[in-house]
């Protein structure tokens, strides 16, 4: 319900609430006091303020402070309290003279802030497990590497080994061929 209210700066405030609500891409509420009461209150889509148009504002409440202190101030409300958590910016509203007439509060549906948080910190920790994923592959690359070059290694020794062996073969062979020589030679003379 929106009041009949004197003060030109307040009901410039009050006509514009629904284009200032609709300003923020983020779920919001919006409310509009002046000095004593509330004037204006739009609830959010998954909020809701206990803060009807005429509720006298209590010295205790956010928008005294604010009003009494001339200054913005934010505040945070837990999700306990209203099933989300809420971030509250409340700022003084000031006439031609620059007195405080009142307050416009923009209260903030954080639901969106912390499912985007909770996103970035699981990414984060697919991103750790990614690249631990890949310093283990590159550990297990280069122990397949030192294996591959040893067994490299061992094969041309191996194949080195072979070698040998045939050159002693065929030198134990040609000592064989030459002893049968000579015992042929043997039993030719022999005879």
């Amino acid at each position: 319900m929106i009041q009949n209210i004197e003060n030109e700066t307040l009901n410039h405030y009050i006509s514009s609430a629904k284009t200032i609500k609709n300003l923020f891409s983020d779920d919001v509420s919006i409310t509009i006091s002046d000095c004593e009461k509330i004037l204006l209150h739009l609830d959010s889509n998954h909020f809701k303020f206990d803060v009807p148009s005429g509720h006298i504002i209590e010295p205790d409440e956010p928008m005294a402070k604010v009003m009494k202190n001339n200054k913005e101030e934010t505040f945070f409300i837990p999700e306990e309290v209203l099933g989300v958590a809420i971030n509250t910016r409340i700022v003084p509203i000031r006439d031609e003279n620059n007195q405080v007439i009142g307050t416009i509060a923009v209260a903030t549906n954080l639901h969106n802030q912390y499912k985007l948080r909770h996103v970035a910190e699981q990414f984060s920790v697919s991103s750790e497990e990614i690249s631990a994923s890949t310093e283990e592959l590159s550990v297990a690359a280069t122990d397949l590497s030192t294996y591959m070059e040893k067994l490299k290694e061992s094969q041309e020794d191996m194949t080195k080994q072979v070698d040998n062996t045939t050159k002693i073969l065929e030198m134990i062979n040609s000592v064989a061929k030459n002893t049968r020589i000579l015992g042929f030679n043997a039993g030719i003379e022999s005879c």
